[in-house]
């Protein structure tokens, strides 16, 4: 009897299936019959002309980015425009994410896209240009496993803040106005501390934010049956940069007396090289900073994963160009041991395809972030290096000895100071490096 019971079960099971009827919790795995597993993760991705292969449809500079900036009403200035860094235009905003799955015994991939909203679902009888109002054609191998691979997400603006009628996806701004607005109150309350308009409006400041996409996947049977799918939910993280306006210095009156504008000393250029060091398994990040006066600037190191330094500062005299530098070892190599990567060529009206890939060498991407007085950044500047072998006595990244103690006047950030302003720790340490400060007229 118990046996009979449990054939009955599952044959209701399947019939139930084969109608499109919603299974139960413990009958879900027959709606995931196709599909064994689908990987969709975030991802940071920066694109440098001339430095190595970008991803196919990435835009320029760091993915993940939305600029809010002010435009100028007559009145006055009003947060009232986005930039992005998308190849398509400030209409679209460039996300990174990273795709992989894998069919079930008996089936292979048939189809992939990304879909806008949180949808984690399974099953075999579904149109996805019906059901979503925007999704992205991802090209899969005709393969058991599609290995993870990085993908360049172009999404219009008007899908992610609901602006074409449907839901918003951007988790805390549900339409452009409240992305808008954000920024108008953070100029206000700056205002009740005492700040001018002029001085409130001039300071940049960012937000993290994110927006919720799916990845969905489907698997063909290699005999009779019904394709597969399943649905997988992610939520990329995303920056919102508020933009400062510029504002003249300010202006003194005849006889000496101080009248007009009062506005605060800025940090007006940062630039930033990055060159290997001969005979070594280091990188050497040279950066320029200038600013309208006289200012004590503080300043972080930001890699191409986002991962925030210790915080520096240098004094800058208002004049002159004042240069820093800093030593950092090579990232540690991650090749593939199997042979050649696999990367997505970009194909009409949608990403993927394969082609192979050299791999084996060290790639990355270093950006300065000054946070005070005012936020501005250097270009995204990359490096494309062997891997380095130190030479014998001398230590490689991989055996460098302990950082020293935080409470080490000399320690800043996983760096070692070498000359110049006393550097400001704020986060825990980074590996290890020098640093240095240049003189220039």
């Amino acid at each position: 009897m118990r046996k009979s019971l449990i054939i009955f079960t599952l044959v209701l099971g399947l019939v139930a299936g084969a109608a499109g009827v919603s299974a139960s919790p413990a009958a879900a795995w027959f709606y995931d019959l196709g599909v064994k597993t689908v990987s969709f993760h975030e991802a940071d991705d920066a694109c440098i002309d001339g430095l190595f292969a970008c991803t196919p449809n990435a835009g320029d500079g760091m993915a993940n980015v939305i600029q809010v900036r002010q435009v100028d009403t007559g009145d006055g200035y009003v947060f009232g425009d986005i930039g992005t860094t998308s190849v398509f235009g400030d209409d679209y905003i460039w996300l990174a994410a990273t795709l992989g799955a894998e069919c079930r015994s008996g089936y292979r991939l048939d189809r992939a896209s990304i879909v806008s909203g949180w949808h984690y679902e399974h099953g075999s009888s579904k149109n996805p240009v019906e059901v979503y109002p925007w999704y992205l054609p991802i090209s899969v191998p005709n393969a058991k496993t599609m290995p993870s691979k990085l993908l360049a997400i172009n999404l219009p603006v008007e899908r992610a803040f609901g602006e074409d009628g449907q839901a918003p996806i951007i988790q805390g701004f549900p339409s452009l106005a409240s992305l808008y607005g954000y920024g108008e109150i953070a100029v206000h309350n700056r205002m009740a501390t005492g700040m001018s308009e002029a001085e409130a409006r001039s300071q940049s400041f960012t937000v993290d934010a994110h927006v919720n996409l799916s990845a969905e996947v489907w698997c063909r049977p290699l005999g009779a049956g019904a394709d597969r799918y399943k649905t997988m939910p992610r939520m990329i993280p995303i920056t919102v940069e508020y933009v400062g306006v510029p504002v003249p210095p300010a202006k003194v009156q005849a006889g000496g007396g101080g009248g007009g504008l009062t506005v605060a000393p800025r940090v007006t250029d940062v630039d930033l090289t990055v060159t290997p060091v001969p005979n070594s398994c280091e990188l050497t990040l040279q950066l320029f900073l200038r600013s309208d006066r006289p200012v004590t600037a503080y300043y972080r190191i930001i890699d191409r994963f986002g991962q925030r330094s210790n915080a520096f500062a240098v004094e800058l005299d208002g004049q002159s160009t004042t240069g820093r530098f800093h030593v950092v070892p090579y990232p540690d190599a991650d090749p593939t041991p199997d042979g050649p990567s696999l990367v997505a060529p970009t194909g009409p009206g949608e990403i993927g395809g394969y082609a192979t890939e050299d791999i084996g060498r060290l790639t990355g991407t270093f950006r300065i972030e000054v946070y005070s007085p005012n936020l501005i950044h250097s270009d995204v500047v990359g490096f494309n290096v062997e891997p380095c072998q130190p030479p014998v006595g001398v230590e490689g990244p991989g055996s460098a000895p302990e950082p020293p103690s935080p409470q080490s006047p000399t320690h800043a950030g996983g760096l070692v100071e070498a000359g110049g302003s006393t550097p400001t720790p704020t986060q825990p340490p980074r590996p290890r490096g020098r640093i240095g400060s240049l003189s220039l007229g």
